[in-house]
């Protein structure tokens, strides 16, 4: 089961990581509302979510991993 793991948020959207063992995802929400996007699958237990101007991070847990994609 995926459940919520980490939270980051900017100017106009929020980011979140949905937390399964290898089917991990990085979401994002653009906060006046719409659909939710998927930035990334297939992660490894993915946390603590952060941003930038430029991108998104994530620490994927079940291999150590730090990742980062374009927001």
């Amino acid at each position: 089961m995926n459940r919520p793991w980490g939270i980051a948020v900017d100017e106009t959207s929020i980011y979140w990581a949905t937390n399964g063992e290898h089917d991990g995802e990085i979401m994002k929400l653009d906060k006046t509302a719409g659909p939710v996007h998927i930035i990334a699958s297939g992660q490894q237990a993915p946390v603590h979510v952060a941003v930038d101007s430029a991108n998104v991070y994530w620490a994927n847990a079940a291999d150590g991993m730090v990742m980062a994609a374009n927001k």
